[in-house]
Parts: C-alpha cells; sequence; structure tokens
C-alpha cells in the first residue's frame, strides 16, 4: 500500500525473497523495476514457499527492466537462463569518500594481519592460527565479525587453539562491530588484509566471488595489501595488477611464507595497499560501478 500511495518511477528489490509482492507491482503500467541479486538461491530440492519464490523470481527476472548481480559469471548465466537481456554487474566495491585517506604508518613494529567477515572454516582457518605460530611475535591477527548458525562455537574453537599454541596474547577477537565507519578504522590500524576461498563445490556463489566479496574493496580502500586463495580468479584479479600474494588457505607454512615477505619487504607491502587504495578511487567505487545504472534509469 506504501508504494501504491507513494507512486515512484522505480521498485528496488534486493533479494529473492522480495520478487513475490515486487513481480505483482511490475504488472502497475507506470512502475519500472530494479532486481538485484546479492547471493543467487539454490533451487535443488525446494518445496512450499521456497518454489512459490523461486517461480516468482524467474518470472520477475523476465519482467525486470534491470536485473543487476554482483559478477560478470554470475551475471552471464543470468542473463542467458533467466532475463530479457536487461542484465548489469556492478561489483560490491566501497564509496570513493572510505578511500579518501591515506593510510598511516603507525610507530609501532607490530604487523598486523586483519579478517572481516562471517566467521567460519572455509574463511578463517584454524590453519591461519598455525601459520602466526610460526611467524615473529610482532605479527598479530585482528578478526572482526560474527559466528553463523551452522558453525556456532568455532570463535571458541578458534581461541582455544590459539591458547594451545601460545597466542592468545597476539589475537584480537572484536566481535560485530556496530557501525561500518568503525569496521574502516580498524581497517585502517591493520597491515594485510586476508579474504579467503575455498576451491571445489557446487555453489555458484563461493565460485564465483570475485567482485561479490566486498572484503578486498574494503582493504584496499584503506590502504591495507591483500592476502587471497591462490585461485585462477582471484589471482588475476588482484594479484596480476600487484595489490597483494596468494597463498594456499589450507597450508600453514604457505601463508606464512607469504607474510614472511611482507615482513622482509615492508615498503612493498605499503606500496600494494596504496595502489589498491589508488584503484579503488579511480575505478573500482561504488559511485563508478553503478553509474551505467543511473544513466540507464535517467533515459
Amino acid at each position: 500500500m506504501t508504494v501504491l500511495r507513494w507512486r515512484p518511477d522505480w521498485i528496488y528489490a534486493s533479494d529473492p525473497f522480495s520478487s513475490i509482492p515486487t513481480l505483482l507491482l511490475s504488472y502497475w503500467p507506470t512502475f519500472k523495476i530494479i532486481y538485484h541479486e546479492h547471493d543467487s538461491p539454490v533451487e535443488e530440492n525446494q518445496a512450499g514457499l521456497f518454489r512459490l519464490v523461486f517461480a516468482a523470481r524467474k518470472r520477475l527476472a523476465r519482467r525486470a527492466d534491470i536485473c543487476i548481480l554482483p559478477n560478470h559469471n554470475r551475471a552471464a548465466v543470468f542473463a542467458r537462463e533467466l532475463s530479457n537481456g536487461h542484465t548489469a554487474c556492478v561489483w560490491n566495491c566501497p564509496n570513493k569518500e572510505e578511500a579518501a585517506w591515506p593510510k598511516a604508518l603507525e610507530s609501532d613494529r607490530a604487523v598486523w594481519l586483519l579478517y572481516h567477515g562471517s566467521i567460519v572454516p572455509a574463511r578463517l582457518p584454524l590453519s591461519v592460527l598455525h601459520a602466526l605460530s610460526k611467524l615473529p611475535e610482532q605479527v598479530k591477527l585482528r578478526v572482526v565479525g560474527y559466528e553463523t548458525i551452522g558453525h556456532h562455537g568455532y570463535v571458541q574453537q578458534l581461541r582455544d587453539t590459539a591458547r594451545e599454541l601460545g597466542l592468545s596474547e597476539r589475537i584480537e577477537f572484536l566481535g560485530s562491530l556496530p557501525t561500518r565507519k568503525e569496521l574502516l578504522e580498524v581497517c585502517r590500524k591493520s597491515d594485510i588484509g586476508m579474504a579467503f576461498m575455498p576451491s571445489g563445490g557446487e555453489d555458484i556463489n563461493m565460485k564465483n566471488m570475485t567482485g561479490a566479496s566486498n572484503k578486498p574493496f574494503d582493504y584496499l580502500a584503506c590502504g591495507l595489501a591483500l592476502l587471497v586463495s591462490d585461485l585462477p580468479d582471484w589471482r588475476k584479479f588482484f594479484i596480476e595488477p600487484g595489490y597483494g600474494l596468494a597463498c594456499d588457505m589450507e597450508n600453514s607454512e604457505s601463508i606464512a611464507g607469504a607474510v614472511r615477505w611482507y615482513l622482509d619487504n615492508p615498503l612493498e607491502m605499503r606500496r600494494m595497499g596504496e595502489w589498491g587504495r589508488q584503484r579503488i578511487l579511480s575505478e573500482w567505487n561504488y559511485e563508478k560501478q553503478f553509474s551505467p545504472i543511473l544513466e540507464r534509469m535517467s533515459e
């Protein structure tokens, strides 16, 4: 009723569960529809309400004026299988303002690794702690984020492992921060941002996370060098341009070896982070990513 009372020119839907009401509104002659799918649902063995959601999503994809996905491969699949051809890719980038400040040089000798996001074994494996145990005491770890329903108790497992390895004083668990501003402040106090993605699996979202994952973009916006999974798309996206290093996330020595390189090459580490920050300012920012959509909306 609110939509009908306001009569907007555009309606923005950003979740498959919004497909049913948005599909109904798409039949109103004056409304234009943007459907933005951040995470693509898996259709196998769904029933009841989920079956209705999938049916509405498919129909809405064909009726929407613009469909947006955060990864080029996923956008291509979506366009081929579902949409009427009006499909665009918009990466989950920071705003330009969030990359406006160069990283300050810290006075202490600590080198801080940073992880932010859902705290699960597939993103923050125990191998990170074992790698930390192989590195000098100046290397420390900050963890910002939350446990998921499927991995309740994993933070405690990380704490227990850290204690067993004698690392408790070198790790900060900051929990979920209230605001994005506070998250970015923590990023700016760190040095190396970790964004790991396991290989294999059939989930289309997990197989196509470059562009969709905001972690590396957030890190670069704050001038951090990257440490990412050694996967072809991640290498092409972040490593070949010179914004960080890749490693085997399951191998503690591989992780430790990459961090050792940073310790031996601190100026290169800073340079990588600054190059990445400049890329955020020039291209990998939400203003530029979303500008083709705004142009289309203005036609």
